[in-house]
């Protein structure tokens, strides 16, 4: 399942994570080598765009980071480096298993519940698509506890992409 691909993504133990944490906060402290915002804009849509919103750029499969904690680097950074630290209510994976008549095996959609009711629940897939589905349909609904962002996004990148990264998103523009 789309799950547990995710959970055997997961690469660093917590030391390695608190260590990245570090590197990354001592990278960003140096003030001979600043990030630019206009540099750093190339590397969002190129890395977190596909999934975030920021300003006006972006996809909503993910949370919205406009406005959100950006300036605080105690915050952004174990965000990036340990995306399962704290998941934004809306945004825990949600498997939903539909009842199926005869012999055909269980339909499964996997994805965030956007909106709940006592005839209905709402499911938005990874692809941005939302489907209605009845609860008398239901057989199952299960949250992760896991963040549908991966870790080690920053690996890919130069010092220097990070630096523009952080200073585009710190700018707010």
């Amino acid at each position: 399942t789309l799950l547990d691909q995710h959970l055997a993504s997961t690469q660093l133990s917590n030391r390695q994570k608190a260590e990245r944490i570090g590197q990354i906060m001592t990278l960003l402290s140096g003030k001979s080598h600043k990030g630019s915002p206009s540099a750093g804009h190339g590397v969002f849509a190129q890395q977190c765009a596909l999934c975030h919103k920021f300003l006006d750029q972006g996809r909503d499969i993910g949370p919205d980071l406009t406005g959100y904690e950006m300036k605080n680097l105690d915050y952004l950074v174990p965000a990036i480096i340990d995306p399962n630290l704290g998941i934004r209510e809306g945004f825990e994976l949600a498997t939903i298993t539909l009842r199926q008549g005869g012999n055909a095996p269980p339909a499964i959609l996997t994805g965030f519940i956007t909106d709940t009711s006592d005839r209905t629940v709402t499911i938005k897939d990874l692809s941005g698509i939302r489907t209605v589905i009845a609860r008398k349909d239901l057989a199952a609904l299960t949250r992760a506890p896991v963040s549908v962002m991966p870790e080690g996004l920053l690996d890919r990148l130069s010092d220097q992409q990070i630096r523009d990264l952080v200073a585009y998103l710190q700018s707010g523009r």
